[in-house]
């Protein structure tokens, strides 16, 4: 169900519009805007790449723990 939740994002990420404002980037970072910006569609294509590769990493991370055995310890006595 989770997997299908990230590919659903990762589709919703893709077909939202996305662009890059060169006024932004001449504001805050560099005084000439760059001779040559990536397509909306590529853009797109990379936060939803990034957003799965960064759910990938996540779930590697949280299995990795499980086989050591620290995401099932008791939570802390310390708070009330």
């Amino acid at each position: 169900m989770l997997r299908i939740l990230i590919l659903l994002g990762a589709a919703v990420v893709f077909i939202l519009p996305g662009h890059i404002d060169s006024a932004l980037i001449t504001e805050f970072g560099d005084k000439l805007p760059p001779s040559r910006l990536p397509s909306p569609r590529t853009l797109n294509l990379l936060r939803a790449a990034m957003m799965l590769a960064g759910a990938g990493l996540a779930s590697r991370v949280i299995a990795r723990r499980r086989r050591l055995g620290l995401e099932d310890k008791p939570p802390y006595d310390d708070f009330p």
